[in-house]
């Protein structure tokens, strides 16, 4: 099937017609909207539709570059609020398991994608609401490195194989420690930052990120960019209480999302 663009005889979106082009801008832009205010939420929601018209291997691999593009707006609010020396705590066990993810990535048929990032998000929204936090807090109290580095360690991996998911999980942890939500925002933003730029080395020299993948990037980038300053802007005006009760709605909205999409690909 022909490209829809071809630059200097790269192919670029190849299978895809102007409408579908037309829907992965308007995905992009809504996902980052919903980035921009909470700090997660935009490559879970990326992937559940954007494999509609893409393959899952390549929605993915093309979500966490246009993400990496997108941190730069976030820099400024987590270099000065996130938490450096909670990140660095975190690095010790996300550093090998993102390169073990990758590996996983790689090799994995892509029907289970959709599968995986499913069964992640059910089970973070049943640990959000059954596990108390008290119990979190309490355990993250007893073993405060030990808990950071396994739960980093675990979100490392879930980065590395389907590139969404890790900070819903992480969240659970972070929320144990931060009550004010910027500073929890910030330092999502953060370890997404750090996170990501780790992945994206490693992918770089898997030889994973193409010249059809980069222009690609380039053309949906802008639409991340607008939805992401109008997400920055209305986070300002929410009011600090409400905000833990709409990021758990989002988490909910985006495990029974991606369950749906799944059975309707299996039938």
């Amino acid at each position: 099937m022909e490209p829809l663009f071809n630059f200097t005889s790269t192919p670029i979106f190849q299978g895809t017609s102007f409408w579908d082009l037309f829907f992965l801008e308007l995905l992009y832009f809504v996902a980052y909207t919903i980035k921009g205010f909470f700090g997660i939420g935009a490559l879970p929601l990326i992937l559940l539709l954007s494999v509609w018209v893409l393959e899952p291997h390549h929605a993915v691999l093309l979500g966490m570059l246009i993400l990496m593009y997108n941190h730069v707006m976030f820099l400024p609010e987590a270099f000065r609020h996130g938490d450096w020396r909670l990140c660095g705590l975190l690095s010790i066990g996300y550093i090998p398991t993102v390169v073990f993810g990758v590996w996983v990535f790689g090799r994995l048929e892509h029907s289970w994608l959709g599968l995986i990032l499913g069964i992640l998000l059910i089970c973070v929204i049943l640990a959000d609401v059954i596990i108390p936090e008290q119990r979190i807090r309490s355990i993250s109290g007893r073993f405060p490195r030990l808990g950071a580095i396994t739960m980093a360690a675990i979100g490392g991996t879930l980065n590395g194989i389907v590139g969404a998911g890790n900070l819903i999980f992480l969240s659970l942890y972070l929320k144990t420690v931060f009550k004010e939500a910027r500073r929890f925002r910030a330092t999502l933003f953060l370890i997404s930052i750090l996170m990501g730029l780790w992945r994206l080395f490693v992918q770089c020299t898997q030889g994973m990120i193409t010249a059809s993948l980069f222009w690609e990037s380039l053309i949906l980038a802008p639409a991340a960019f607008l939805g992401s300053y109008l997400g920055i802007r209305l986070f300002t005006s929410m009011p600090s209480d409400n905000y833990f009760k709409a990021f758990r709605v989002i988490l909910i909205f985006l495990a029974v999302s991606i369950i749906l999409r799944y059975l309707i690909s299996a039938l």
